[in-house]
Protein backbone atom coordinates (compact mmCIF):
# COMPACT_ATOMS: atom_id res chain seq x y z
CA UNK A 1 0.00 0.00 0.00
CA UNK A 2 2.99 2.34 0.44
CA UNK A 3 4.89 4.57 -1.96
CA UNK A 4 7.45 1.79 -2.42
CA UNK A 5 5.05 -1.11 -3.06
CA UNK A 6 5.84 -1.17 -6.77
CA UNK A 7 4.62 -4.27 -8.60
CA UNK A 8 3.34 -5.73 -5.29
CA UNK A 9 0.56 -3.10 -5.24
CA UNK A 10 -1.22 -5.10 -7.96
CA UNK A 11 -2.07 -7.78 -5.36
CA UNK A 12 -4.39 -5.26 -3.66
CA UNK A 13 -5.34 -2.68 -6.31
CA UNK A 14 -3.68 -2.22 -9.73
CA UNK A 15 -4.35 1.53 -9.55
CA UNK A 16 -2.03 1.83 -6.52
CA UNK A 17 0.89 1.05 -8.83
CA UNK A 18 0.52 4.58 -10.28
CA UNK A 19 1.39 6.05 -6.88
CA UNK A 20 4.76 4.32 -6.48
CA UNK A 21 8.03 6.25 -6.62
CA UNK A 22 9.81 3.53 -8.58
CA UNK A 23 10.70 4.07 -12.21
CA UNK A 24 11.04 0.31 -12.46
CA UNK A 25 10.52 -2.51 -9.98
CA UNK A 26 11.27 -6.24 -10.28
CA UNK A 27 10.06 -9.05 -8.00
CA UNK A 28 12.42 -12.00 -8.36
CA UNK A 29 10.57 -14.47 -6.15
CA UNK A 30 8.16 -14.46 -3.22
CA UNK A 31 6.39 -17.13 -1.16
CA UNK A 32 3.47 -17.11 1.28
CA UNK A 33 1.81 -19.84 3.32
CA UNK A 34 -1.15 -19.83 5.73
CA UNK A 35 -2.64 -22.67 7.79
CA UNK A 36 -5.58 -22.10 10.16
CA UNK A 37 -8.25 -24.00 12.06
CA UNK A 38 -10.87 -22.58 14.41
CA UNK A 39 -11.27 -25.69 16.57
CA UNK A 40 -7.67 -26.94 16.75
CA UNK A 41 -4.71 -25.53 18.69
CA UNK A 42 -1.07 -26.62 18.70
CA UNK A 43 1.02 -26.54 21.89
CA UNK A 44 4.61 -27.56 21.09
CA UNK A 45 6.95 -27.92 24.08
CA UNK A 46 9.23 -25.09 22.93
CA UNK A 47 9.03 -21.39 22.09
CA UNK A 48 9.57 -19.61 18.81
CA UNK A 49 12.84 -18.17 20.09
CA UNK A 50 14.23 -21.63 20.77
CA UNK A 51 13.07 -22.75 17.36
CA UNK A 52 14.99 -19.89 15.71
CA UNK A 53 18.11 -20.61 17.76
CA UNK A 54 17.86 -24.40 17.30
CA UNK A 55 17.77 -24.98 21.09
CA UNK A 56 15.56 -28.05 21.46
CA UNK A 57 15.66 -30.82 23.97
CA UNK A 58 17.17 -33.91 22.37
CA UNK A 59 13.91 -35.80 22.90
CA UNK A 60 12.32 -33.74 20.14
CA UNK A 61 14.87 -34.55 17.48
CA UNK A 62 15.01 -37.37 15.03
CA UNK A 63 18.28 -38.93 14.04
CA UNK A 64 18.44 -36.64 10.99
CA UNK A 65 17.95 -33.61 13.29
CA UNK A 66 14.40 -32.80 12.23
CA UNK A 67 11.76 -31.84 14.77
CA UNK A 68 9.09 -34.33 15.70
CA UNK A 69 5.50 -33.17 15.24
CA UNK A 70 3.45 -35.21 17.66
CA UNK A 71 -0.31 -35.65 17.53
CA UNK A 72 -0.45 -35.18 21.30
CA UNK A 73 0.40 -31.49 20.76
CA UNK A 74 -2.94 -30.97 18.96
CA UNK A 75 -6.04 -30.25 21.04
CA UNK A 76 -9.63 -29.35 20.18
CA UNK A 77 -11.63 -26.35 21.33
CA UNK A 78 -15.32 -27.25 21.16
CA UNK A 79 -17.41 -24.07 21.43
CA UNK A 80 -20.70 -25.21 19.90
CA UNK A 81 -20.18 -23.10 16.75
CA UNK A 82 -19.66 -24.04 13.12
CA UNK A 83 -15.98 -24.53 12.36
CA UNK A 84 -13.65 -23.36 9.60
CA UNK A 85 -10.14 -24.32 8.49
CA UNK A 86 -7.85 -23.63 5.58
CA UNK A 87 -4.45 -24.16 4.00
CA UNK A 88 -3.28 -21.63 1.40
CA UNK A 89 -0.02 -20.87 -0.35
CA UNK A 90 1.22 -18.66 -3.16
CA UNK A 91 4.47 -18.58 -5.11
CA UNK A 92 4.86 -15.03 -6.44
CA UNK A 93 6.89 -15.53 -9.60
CA UNK A 94 9.08 -13.15 -11.62
CA UNK A 95 7.15 -9.91 -12.13
CA UNK A 96 8.17 -6.41 -13.19
CA UNK A 97 6.88 -2.86 -13.62
CA UNK A 98 8.20 0.16 -15.53
CA UNK A 99 7.14 3.79 -15.87
CA UNK A 100 6.44 5.60 -19.13
CA UNK A 101 5.59 9.19 -18.12
CA UNK A 102 2.26 8.98 -16.28
CA UNK A 103 1.73 5.34 -17.30
CA UNK A 104 2.93 2.26 -15.37
CA UNK A 105 3.08 -1.07 -17.21
CA UNK A 106 3.96 -4.49 -15.88
CA UNK A 107 3.71 -8.28 -16.01
CA UNK A 108 2.83 -10.46 -13.00
CA UNK A 109 3.05 -14.25 -12.52
CA UNK A 110 2.02 -16.50 -9.65
CA UNK A 111 1.00 -20.03 -8.66
CA UNK A 112 -1.69 -20.58 -6.00
CA UNK A 113 -3.04 -23.44 -3.90
CA UNK A 114 -6.01 -23.30 -1.55
CA UNK A 115 -7.92 -25.77 0.61
CA UNK A 116 -10.80 -24.45 2.71
CA UNK A 117 -13.46 -25.88 5.01
CA UNK A 118 -16.40 -23.59 5.78
CA UNK A 119 -19.43 -24.09 8.04
CA UNK A 120 -18.57 -27.56 9.33
CA UNK A 121 -20.74 -28.42 12.35
CA UNK A 122 -19.06 -29.22 15.66
CA UNK A 123 -20.04 -32.90 15.62
CA UNK A 124 -18.66 -33.46 12.13
CA UNK A 125 -15.49 -31.46 12.91
CA UNK A 126 -14.91 -33.69 15.95
CA UNK A 127 -15.36 -36.79 13.78
CA UNK A 128 -12.86 -35.52 11.19
CA UNK A 129 -10.33 -34.59 13.90
CA UNK A 130 -10.51 -38.19 15.16
CA UNK A 131 -10.12 -39.55 11.60
CA UNK A 132 -13.62 -41.07 11.51
CA UNK A 133 -12.47 -43.72 13.98
CA UNK A 134 -15.34 -44.74 16.28
CA UNK A 135 -12.85 -46.36 18.69
CA UNK A 136 -11.24 -42.93 19.15
CA UNK A 137 -14.60 -41.31 19.94
CA UNK A 138 -15.21 -39.82 16.51
CA UNK A 139 -19.00 -40.09 16.90
CA UNK A 140 -19.20 -38.97 20.52
CA UNK A 141 -20.68 -35.59 19.60
CA UNK A 142 -23.45 -37.16 17.53
CA UNK A 143 -26.73 -38.06 19.17
CA UNK A 144 -26.98 -41.31 17.21
CA UNK A 145 -25.97 -43.91 19.76
CA UNK A 146 -29.29 -45.72 20.13
CA UNK A 147 -32.13 -46.55 17.81
CA UNK A 148 -34.48 -43.63 17.24
CA UNK A 149 -31.92 -40.94 18.01
CA UNK A 150 -31.48 -38.28 15.33
CA UNK A 151 -28.99 -35.50 14.67
CA UNK A 152 -28.17 -32.92 12.01
CA UNK A 153 -25.08 -31.90 10.10
CA UNK A 154 -25.20 -28.20 9.18
CA UNK A 155 -24.57 -26.98 5.64
CA UNK A 156 -20.85 -27.01 4.85
CA UNK A 157 -18.40 -26.77 1.96
CA UNK A 158 -14.97 -28.28 1.40
CA UNK A 159 -13.07 -27.03 -1.67
CA UNK A 160 -9.54 -27.54 -2.95
CA UNK A 161 -8.07 -25.67 -5.94
CA UNK A 162 -4.73 -25.03 -7.59
CA UNK A 163 -4.14 -22.51 -10.37
CA UNK A 164 -1.49 -20.35 -12.02
CA UNK A 165 -1.80 -17.01 -13.79
CA UNK A 166 0.15 -14.65 -16.04
CA UNK A 167 -1.15 -11.10 -16.28
CA UNK A 168 -0.51 -7.77 -17.96
CA UNK A 169 -1.15 -4.80 -15.68
CA UNK A 170 -1.36 -1.06 -16.30
CA UNK A 171 -2.00 2.02 -14.16
CA UNK A 172 -2.45 5.62 -15.29
CA UNK A 173 -2.20 8.85 -13.34
CA UNK A 174 -4.65 11.68 -14.12
CA UNK A 175 -3.58 15.03 -12.57
CA UNK A 176 -6.38 17.15 -11.07
CA UNK A 177 -6.59 20.67 -9.65
CA UNK A 178 -4.75 21.57 -6.44
CA UNK A 179 -2.11 18.91 -7.21
CA UNK A 180 -4.51 16.08 -6.54
CA UNK A 181 -4.47 12.91 -8.60
CA UNK A 182 -6.84 10.26 -9.85
CA UNK A 183 -5.35 6.83 -10.58
CA UNK A 184 -6.97 4.09 -12.64
CA UNK A 185 -5.60 0.59 -13.12
CA UNK A 186 -6.44 -2.82 -14.55
CA UNK A 187 -4.89 -6.27 -14.80
CA UNK A 188 -5.98 -8.93 -17.28
CA UNK A 189 -4.78 -12.44 -16.55
CA UNK A 190 -4.62 -15.74 -18.37
CA UNK A 191 -5.44 -18.38 -15.76
CA UNK A 192 -4.69 -22.09 -15.97
CA UNK A 193 -6.49 -24.48 -13.64
CA UNK A 194 -4.24 -27.13 -12.08
CA UNK A 195 -7.01 -29.31 -10.68
CA UNK A 196 -9.11 -29.55 -7.55
CA UNK A 197 -12.20 -31.02 -5.90
CA UNK A 198 -15.17 -29.97 -3.83
CA UNK A 199 -17.93 -31.30 -1.56
CA UNK A 200 -21.06 -29.24 -0.91
CA UNK A 201 -23.89 -30.18 1.40
CA UNK A 202 -27.10 -28.63 2.60
CA UNK A 203 -28.31 -29.55 6.06
CA UNK A 204 -28.35 -33.33 6.59
CA UNK A 205 -30.85 -34.88 9.00
CA UNK A 206 -29.95 -38.44 10.06
CA UNK A 207 -31.90 -40.86 12.26
CA UNK A 208 -30.58 -44.18 13.53
CA UNK A 209 -32.95 -47.01 12.73
CA UNK A 210 -30.66 -49.96 13.42
CA UNK A 211 -27.07 -51.13 13.84
CA UNK A 212 -25.11 -48.96 11.36
CA UNK A 213 -28.38 -48.32 9.54
CA UNK A 214 -29.51 -44.69 9.20
CA UNK A 215 -32.34 -42.76 7.61
CA UNK A 216 -31.37 -39.62 5.65
CA UNK A 217 -34.03 -36.94 5.22
CA UNK A 218 -34.14 -33.74 3.10
CA UNK A 219 -30.51 -34.04 2.06
CA UNK A 220 -28.63 -32.53 -0.89
CA UNK A 221 -24.97 -33.29 -1.57
CA UNK A 222 -22.80 -32.36 -4.56
CA UNK A 223 -19.23 -33.39 -5.24
CA UNK A 224 -16.73 -33.44 -8.09
CA UNK A 225 -13.03 -34.01 -8.73
CA UNK A 226 -11.30 -32.37 -11.69
CA UNK A 227 -7.81 -32.70 -13.12
CA UNK A 228 -5.45 -30.10 -14.56
CA UNK A 229 -6.23 -28.53 -17.92
CA UNK A 230 -8.76 -25.88 -16.98
CA UNK A 231 -8.62 -22.52 -18.76
CA UNK A 232 -9.93 -19.13 -17.78
CA UNK A 233 -9.48 -15.38 -17.68
CA UNK A 234 -9.22 -13.07 -14.69
CA UNK A 235 -9.63 -9.33 -14.38
CA UNK A 236 -8.63 -6.82 -11.68
CA UNK A 237 -10.10 -3.31 -11.78
CA UNK A 238 -9.12 -0.46 -9.47
CA UNK A 239 -9.33 3.26 -8.89
CA UNK A 240 -7.45 5.44 -6.39
CA UNK A 241 -7.44 9.08 -5.34
CA UNK A 242 -4.59 11.13 -3.87
CA UNK A 243 -5.73 14.04 -1.71
CA UNK A 244 -3.36 16.88 -0.83
CA UNK A 245 -4.07 20.09 1.01
CA UNK A 246 -4.69 23.10 -1.20
CA UNK A 247 -1.56 25.17 -1.64
CA UNK A 248 -2.88 28.22 0.21
CA UNK A 249 -3.67 25.97 3.20
CA UNK A 250 -0.26 24.31 3.35
CA UNK A 251 2.03 25.40 6.20
CA UNK A 252 5.60 26.46 5.47
CA UNK A 253 7.10 23.11 6.40
CA UNK A 254 4.44 21.11 4.56
CA UNK A 255 7.14 19.35 2.57
CA UNK A 256 8.40 17.69 5.73
CA UNK A 257 4.99 16.92 7.19
CA UNK A 258 3.10 15.83 4.08
CA UNK A 259 5.53 15.81 1.16
CA UNK A 260 3.60 13.21 -0.85
CA UNK A 261 -0.06 13.36 0.16
CA UNK A 262 -2.43 13.76 3.05
CA UNK A 263 -4.79 10.84 2.30
CA UNK A 264 -4.59 8.16 -0.36
CA UNK A 265 -7.81 6.17 -1.01
CA UNK A 266 -8.39 3.13 -3.20
CA UNK A 267 -11.21 0.81 -4.29
CA UNK A 268 -10.76 -2.33 -6.38
CA UNK A 269 -12.47 -5.54 -7.49
CA UNK A 270 -9.97 -8.37 -7.72
CA UNK A 271 -10.00 -11.72 -9.54
CA UNK A 272 -13.19 -11.28 -11.53
CA UNK A 273 -13.58 -14.41 -13.66
CA UNK A 274 -13.58 -18.21 -13.59
CA UNK A 275 -11.85 -21.37 -14.84
CA UNK A 276 -13.62 -23.82 -17.16
CA UNK A 277 -12.95 -27.55 -16.70
CA UNK A 278 -14.34 -29.86 -19.38
CA UNK A 279 -15.78 -33.37 -19.01
CA UNK A 280 -15.79 -33.44 -15.20
CA UNK A 281 -17.42 -36.40 -13.44
CA UNK A 282 -19.76 -34.96 -10.81
CA UNK A 283 -22.03 -36.73 -8.33
CA UNK A 284 -25.20 -35.29 -6.80
CA UNK A 285 -27.44 -36.85 -4.21
CA UNK A 286 -30.93 -35.53 -3.41
CA UNK A 287 -33.48 -37.10 -1.07
CA UNK A 288 -36.93 -35.54 -0.86
CA UNK A 289 -38.16 -38.42 1.28
CA UNK A 290 -36.25 -40.42 3.95
CA UNK A 291 -34.00 -43.17 2.55
CA UNK A 292 -32.08 -45.89 4.35
CA UNK A 293 -28.27 -45.92 4.35
CA UNK A 294 -26.22 -48.87 5.59
CA UNK A 295 -22.84 -47.43 6.58
CA UNK A 296 -21.21 -50.74 7.58
CA UNK A 297 -19.85 -51.50 4.12
CA UNK A 298 -19.44 -47.88 3.04
CA UNK A 299 -17.28 -46.60 5.89
CA UNK A 300 -15.53 -49.71 7.18
CA UNK A 301 -12.25 -48.99 5.38
CA UNK A 302 -11.99 -45.23 6.03
CA UNK A 303 -10.04 -43.86 8.99
CA UNK A 304 -8.97 -40.54 7.48
CA UNK A 305 -10.46 -37.83 5.27
CA UNK A 306 -11.08 -39.55 1.90
CA UNK A 307 -10.76 -38.08 -1.55
CA UNK A 308 -13.85 -36.98 -3.42
CA UNK A 309 -13.53 -39.97 -5.74
CA UNK A 310 -13.77 -42.24 -2.68
CA UNK A 311 -16.81 -40.37 -1.39
CA UNK A 312 -18.48 -40.71 -4.77
CA UNK A 313 -18.31 -44.50 -4.49
CA UNK A 314 -19.85 -44.30 -1.00
CA UNK A 315 -22.87 -42.26 -2.11
CA UNK A 316 -23.38 -43.81 -5.54
CA UNK A 317 -25.43 -46.68 -4.13
CA UNK A 318 -27.98 -44.39 -2.47
CA UNK A 319 -31.38 -43.89 -4.08
CA UNK A 320 -31.38 -40.48 -5.75
CA UNK A 321 -27.61 -40.40 -6.35
CA UNK A 322 -26.53 -39.55 -9.88
CA UNK A 323 -23.09 -39.39 -11.51
CA UNK A 324 -22.70 -37.56 -14.81
CA UNK A 325 -20.13 -35.74 -16.97
CA UNK A 326 -20.34 -31.99 -17.39
CA UNK A 327 -18.39 -28.82 -18.12
CA UNK A 328 -17.71 -27.16 -14.78
CA UNK A 329 -16.87 -23.50 -14.05
CA UNK A 330 -14.93 -22.76 -10.87
CA UNK A 331 -15.00 -19.09 -9.92
CA UNK A 332 -11.84 -17.18 -9.05
CA UNK A 333 -11.62 -15.67 -5.51
CA UNK A 334 -13.45 -12.45 -6.43
CA UNK A 335 -13.28 -9.81 -3.70
CA UNK A 336 -13.75 -6.09 -3.08
CA UNK A 337 -10.84 -4.20 -1.52
CA UNK A 338 -10.97 -0.73 0.04
CA UNK A 339 -7.71 0.91 1.14
CA UNK A 340 -6.91 4.13 2.99
CA UNK A 341 -3.47 5.54 3.80
CA UNK A 342 -2.96 8.68 5.90
CA UNK A 343 0.45 10.34 6.05
CA UNK A 344 1.32 11.71 9.48
CA UNK A 345 4.86 12.86 8.74
CA UNK A 346 7.34 12.36 5.99
CA UNK A 347 8.06 8.70 6.77
CA UNK A 348 5.13 7.88 9.08
CA UNK A 349 1.74 6.58 7.95
CA UNK A 350 -1.42 4.93 9.24
CA UNK A 351 -2.88 2.44 6.80
CA UNK A 352 -6.16 0.56 6.69
CA UNK A 353 -7.61 -2.12 4.45
CA UNK A 354 -11.00 -3.81 4.15
CA UNK A 355 -11.23 -6.94 1.99
CA UNK A 356 -14.70 -8.43 1.49
CA UNK A 357 -15.08 -11.72 -0.37
CA UNK A 358 -17.70 -11.74 -3.13
CA UNK A 359 -17.91 -15.56 -3.13
CA UNK A 360 -20.23 -17.70 -1.00
CA UNK A 361 -18.72 -19.63 1.89
CA UNK A 362 -20.78 -22.66 0.84
CA UNK A 363 -20.04 -22.59 -2.90
CA UNK A 364 -17.49 -24.54 -4.92
CA UNK A 365 -15.61 -21.41 -6.10
CA UNK A 366 -12.16 -20.39 -4.94
CA UNK A 367 -12.46 -18.00 -2.03
CA UNK A 368 -10.33 -15.66 0.06
CA UNK A 369 -11.74 -14.94 3.52
CA UNK A 370 -12.77 -11.38 4.40
CA UNK A 371 -10.74 -9.27 6.83
CA UNK A 372 -10.11 -5.80 8.26
CA UNK A 373 -6.65 -4.35 8.86
CA UNK A 374 -5.39 -1.17 10.56
CA UNK A 375 -1.87 -0.24 11.60
CA UNK A 376 1.06 2.19 11.61
CA UNK A 377 3.84 2.15 9.03
CA UNK A 378 7.32 3.65 8.76
CA UNK A 379 8.84 3.61 5.29
CA UNK A 380 11.72 5.01 3.29
CA UNK A 381 13.33 3.89 0.06
CA UNK A 382 15.62 1.35 1.77
CA UNK A 383 13.68 0.38 4.91
CA UNK A 384 10.04 -0.11 5.95
CA UNK A 385 8.18 -1.72 8.84
CA UNK A 386 4.44 -2.16 9.39
CA UNK A 387 2.71 -3.41 12.58
CA UNK A 388 -1.02 -3.76 11.85
CA UNK A 389 -3.83 -5.42 13.78
CA UNK A 390 -6.13 -7.65 11.73
CA UNK A 391 -9.66 -8.97 12.16
CA UNK A 392 -9.20 -12.05 10.03
CA UNK A 393 -10.98 -15.18 8.78
CA UNK A 394 -14.31 -13.50 7.96
CA UNK A 395 -13.90 -11.10 10.91
CA UNK A 396 -13.87 -13.92 13.49
CA UNK A 397 -10.26 -13.85 14.73
CA UNK A 398 -8.10 -10.98 16.03
CA UNK A 399 -4.45 -11.17 14.98
CA UNK A 400 -1.30 -9.04 15.26
CA UNK A 401 0.90 -8.82 12.17
CA UNK A 402 4.30 -7.49 11.10
CA UNK A 403 5.94 -6.71 7.78
CA UNK A 404 9.56 -5.64 7.19
CA UNK A 405 11.46 -4.52 4.09
CA UNK A 406 15.25 -4.12 4.22
CA UNK A 407 16.70 -3.20 0.86
CA UNK A 408 15.66 -5.92 -1.60
CA UNK A 409 14.38 -8.39 1.04
CA UNK A 410 10.84 -8.35 2.45
CA UNK A 411 9.34 -10.74 5.00
CA UNK A 412 6.61 -10.89 7.61
CA UNK A 413 3.78 -12.74 9.30
CA UNK A 414 0.06 -12.29 9.95
CA UNK A 415 0.27 -14.36 13.13
CA UNK A 416 2.94 -12.47 15.06
CA UNK A 417 2.04 -13.67 18.57
CA UNK A 418 1.97 -17.31 17.49
CA UNK A 419 5.40 -16.91 15.91
CA UNK A 420 6.84 -15.51 19.15
CA UNK A 421 5.03 -17.51 21.85
CA UNK A 422 4.36 -20.84 20.10
CA UNK A 423 1.55 -21.56 22.58
CA UNK A 424 -2.12 -22.19 21.75
CA UNK A 425 -1.31 -21.70 18.08
CA UNK A 426 -4.43 -21.56 15.89
CA UNK A 427 -2.82 -20.43 12.65
CA UNK A 428 0.54 -20.04 10.93
CA UNK A 429 1.13 -17.29 8.38
CA UNK A 430 4.51 -16.31 6.87
CA UNK A 431 5.80 -14.64 3.71
CA UNK A 432 9.24 -13.78 2.30
CA UNK A 433 10.61 -12.52 -0.99
CA UNK A 434 13.22 -10.57 -2.93
CA UNK A 435 12.58 -7.53 -5.16
CA UNK A 436 14.61 -4.67 -6.64
CA UNK A 437 13.54 -1.16 -7.60
CA UNK A 438 15.02 2.08 -8.85
CA UNK A 439 14.26 5.58 -7.51
CA UNK A 440 15.41 8.61 -9.56
CA UNK A 441 18.64 10.08 -8.17
CA UNK A 442 21.08 8.86 -5.54
CA UNK A 443 19.69 8.47 -2.03
CA UNK A 444 22.84 10.20 -0.71
CA UNK A 445 22.12 13.22 -2.92
CA UNK A 446 18.50 13.29 -1.77
CA UNK A 447 19.59 13.13 1.87
CA UNK A 448 21.95 16.07 1.35
CA UNK A 449 19.27 18.17 -0.37
CA UNK A 450 16.79 17.43 2.39
CA UNK A 451 19.27 18.51 5.03
CA UNK A 452 19.95 21.71 3.09
CA UNK A 453 16.22 22.48 2.89
CA UNK A 454 15.82 21.93 6.62
CA UNK A 455 18.65 24.39 7.33
CA UNK A 456 16.95 27.00 5.13
CA UNK A 457 13.69 26.58 7.08
CA UNK A 458 15.55 26.98 10.39
CA UNK A 459 17.25 30.16 9.18
CA UNK A 460 13.93 31.56 7.92
CA UNK A 461 12.28 30.78 11.27
CA UNK A 462 15.15 32.51 13.12
CA UNK A 463 14.75 35.63 10.95
CA UNK A 464 10.98 35.71 11.61
CA UNK A 465 11.61 35.41 15.33
CA UNK A 466 14.18 38.25 15.24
Amino acid sequence: MGRYAGIHATQVNPALMANTKYRWHINLIGAWINANASNVTINPPYSGFKLARNRFADDYFRAEKKTVLQRSWFTQTMNGKDQFAGLSSMLYGPSFMMRIRDLKLGIITNINSNIRIDGMSQNLAHAVFNRMDTAAGALDFFNLKTQGNSDRIAAFSIAQNQWSSVGITAAYNIPLKWKRDLHVGATIKSVRGLGGQYIQSDEIQATRIGNQLYSLDQTQIGMAEYRSGGRGTGLDLGVAYTLRKKEHMQPGDYKYKHPDYMVHLGLSFMDIGSILYRDVNATTYTSEVPVQWNTAAALANYRSIPNVSDLQTIFTGLPGAETFSQNLRIGLPTRMVFTADYQLKRHWFVQGQWTQSMRSRYGNAMRQSSYLMLGPRYESDIFAVTLPVMLEYDYRSLRAAASVRIGPIYFGTNSLLSAVRSRNVRDLDYFIGISFGDIPGSWIDRLGKDQEEKEKIKRAAACDKL
